[in-house]
């Protein structure tokens, strides 16, 4: 219980740091392409019934999860949302982080990251968003890893995976 009680604190916690440092709360791309989605459906009763199932299967929430702690975040950092993007555009900004220089570059459904100074420069990684699976992806030079997904069984429980291998679950 009390494990689990430090998990909530630790997210409440990052929710609140982000939101006050990062100024800014994004668009919610992938939560407004759902809800768009969803007015094509069918007719209001359709529309209606298909929003209340998402609803109820906190598919939504999970959408609007992913949408704060990464799309937004990479939206705040390079100034486009990579989702928001369409096939062929691109965008490059250098990011100053804790005496280290970043290209960050996003594209449709990715995030390249290369460190261009430091103790780690010229390493590599990209963020690859899986729309099939709900699921982010980095692709490092040691492989491919999955970060974020949210639960087959459960649609209202995100894991995070860390590259040491910890992973933790949140209920949305």
């Amino acid at each position: 219980m009390k494990s689990r009680l430090k998990i909530i604190s630790f997210f409440l916690a990052f929710t609140a740091i982000s939101t006050i440092s990062m100024n800014c709360y994004g668009r919610f791309v992938l939560t407004n392409k759902i809800y768009n989605w969803n007015g094509t459906a069918g007719d209001k009763f359709i529309n209606s019934a298909v929003f209340w199932a998402l609803l109820v299967t906190q598919i939504y929430s999970g959408c609007a999860t992913i949408d704060f702690l990464f799309l937004n975040t990479i939206e705040f950092w390079t100034g486009k949302n990579p989702l928001a993007m369409g096939p062929g555009d691109s965008e490059t900004k250098i990011v100053k982080k804790d005496g280290q220089e970043l290209e960050v570059t996003a594209t449709k459904g990715r995030l390249h990251v290369k460190v261009l100074t430091g103790k780690k420069a010229g390493t590599q990684s990209v963020l690859i968003f899986s729309p099939e699976e709900e699921a982010w992806y980095m692709q490092t030079n040691n492989g491919k890893m999955k970060i974020v997904e949210l639960s087959q069984d459960d649609k209202t429980v995100m894991k995070l995976n860390h590259p040491d291998g910890i992973s933790v679950f949140v209920k949305l």
